[in-house]
């Protein structure tokens, strides 16, 4: 028999009864185990167990066993903590789930305790971060120390500093002990170089010295060389020509093997004066040295005289200035190698409107190397430019000339004023007009040497307002006539029609 139907409003009744029924459903206490089913599970802490080795420098690894670390390098993170100090955050080298390792690094050198000015060994807490922070820091057992540097026992510096061997030079840079803590900006005794610029601190000490006229106590502020300062290897306080740290790497090569603490102020080369003086050996150029070196460099042309390095060598009493010695004995000037004729840098400077000879590459010269290409000739009659005619000559434009019109290649034994239009005269007296020459050019002087190119329209001599106008004269070299460009020096260009007469 067919249900009866509710009337309308009862079945309204019906609806609103099970509508509170599931809201009193939604409003009970669920049980403790669906919640939980519901909830994400929180990522475990990462924990800490041990740690080695507990005390460690700057620069060491650390090995952290643990566990619920992130798998992969630079994942998990490892933070430094010294009580009053922010902490340090390093990503570890190498993390497995259980294992770390993580390299400490120089910026926890500023976090160190320090004793009479020097980081010593300090004690840290650590923390480990992954998914989630570490619930606290560790006790604080790891001590780390400053970095281990180079041929210094890092540890003796703490005797050092308690004054044990005050007349002692543990970091072997011509300074006492007692001299480097003494200062008012105290130097580290445990480091040659305090300020790590190359330089080291006894050299920067004593060069300020010769600057200041000897002056006592050492001027220890600027402008001076400065063992606190570490840009300032690059200036030239003495004016010779020579920058700060190429007088240093001329000293370090030639004059430090020769000092001891008795004759320390008697730098070889110093910052601090134009004639500096010290042990070691001559710094003049030795003419006897280039002559016995010549048969080793095939058939070449040898320096009679020492002229054309500077006046002063008319003179073998006369002191010569720290740019024009010879520390290498290779026949060529100090500054001429390390900023002058004999790089390319100075040509480049000196004629910017001449296009450079670019079809090879050419080598400088080195002030502390006396043959940079190890071909067992030195730099002075090496020939850079393989044009056959040696550095000696090519290094300046009044090396070897033409004279008085003659035929023959004269060369001079010294260089001065003149005062005529021919702007100088060789060791004799006569009148002279040099030819145009370039160690980085072999088409100077000779236009038609072995290795000038044969396809070439627009390097120097042959720009266009030189190659049909310029003054060219001819001298005899080894035995050939040489056409050669005339040189005018005081202007720098070379002479253009008519000619010197």
């Amino acid at each position: 028999m067919p249900r009866a139907l509710l009337p309308a409003p009862s079945r309204y009744v019906a609806l609103l009864a099970l509508v509170a029924v599931g809201l009193l459903a939604a409003l009970l206490p669920v049980a403790p185990a669906e919640a939980k089913a519901k909830k994400k599970a929180a990522p475990a802490f990462p924990t800490i167990t041990k740690v080695t080795p507990n005390r460690a420098r700057v620069g060491q690894q650390l090995t952290i066993r643990g566990k619920n670390y992130l798998v992969g390098k630079g994942r998990t993170t490892v933070v430094f903590k010294r009580p009053g100090k922010a902490p340090v955050f390093i990503k570890a080298d190498l993390s497995t789930k259980t294992l770390l390792k993580v390299t400490l690094p120089k910026s926890l050198t500023t976090q160190l305790v320090t004793k009479d000015g020097y980081p010593i060994f300090t004690n840290f807490q650590l923390r480990i971060g992954a998914k989630r922070f570490g619930k606290s820091y560790t006790s604080g057992k790891l001590s780390v120390g400053p970095e281990v540097q180079a041929d210094v026992d890092v540890d003796a510096c703490a005797k050092v500093r308690t004054g044990t061997d005050p007349n002692g030079d543990l970091d072997g840079d011509f300074l006492t002990n007692a001299e480097e803590l003494g200062l008012k900006n105290p130097l580290n005794p445990c480091t040659a170089d305090s300020d790590g610029d190359t330089m080291t601190d006894g050299w920067e000490y004593f060069a300020a010295k010769d600057l200041n006229q000897r002056a006592v106590p050492y001027p220890g502020k600027r402008p001076f060389p400065n063992a606190l300062d570490p840009a300032d290897s690059g200036y030239d306080y003495d004016g010779d020509g020579l920058r700060a740290k190429q007088e240093f790497d001329l000293w370090y090569a030639y004059g430090r093997p020769a000092q001891t603490m008795a004759n320390r102020e008697d730098l070889l080369y110093s910052d601090g004066t134009q004639r500096s003086s010290g042990p070691g050996p001559d710094q003049r150029a030795d003419l006897s040295v280039l002559q016995a070196n010549a048969g080793g460099c095939g058939y070449t042309v040898v320096p009679p005289v020492l002229g054309y390095l500077d006046p002063s060598y008319d003179d073998p009493s006369a002191a010569v200035t720290d740019d024009v010695k010879d520390a290498d004995h290779d026949g060529l000037g100090n500054w001429s190698e390390a900023n002058g004729w004999m790089t390319q840098k100075w040509w480049r400077a000196a004629f910017q409107g001449e296009k450079e000879y670019s079809i090879r590459n050419f080598q400088d010269t080195d002030p502390v190397d006396p043959d940079v290409d190890g071909d067992g000739c030195l730099d002075g009659l090496d020939d850079q430019d393989a044009d056959d005619w040696p550095n000696w000559m090519e290094q300046s434009q009044h090396a070897a000339t033409w004279i008085d019109g003659a035929v023959n290649m004269t060369t001079f034994i010294g260089v001065g004023d003149f005062p005529d239009w021919y702007g100088w005269q060789d060791g004799g007296g006569a009148k002279a007009v040099p030819y145009a020459a370039s160690p980085f050019n072999p088409c100077l002087p000779d236009i038609y040497s072995r290795t000038c190119s044969r396809y070439i329209s627009d390097w120097p001599p042959f720009t266009s307002n030189y190659q049909y106008e310029a003054c060219r004269q001819y001298i005899t070299y080894r035995g050939k006539t040489v056409e050669t460009y005339v040189w005018n020096i005081e202007k720098r260009e070379l002479w253009t029609t008519p000619c010197p007469p």
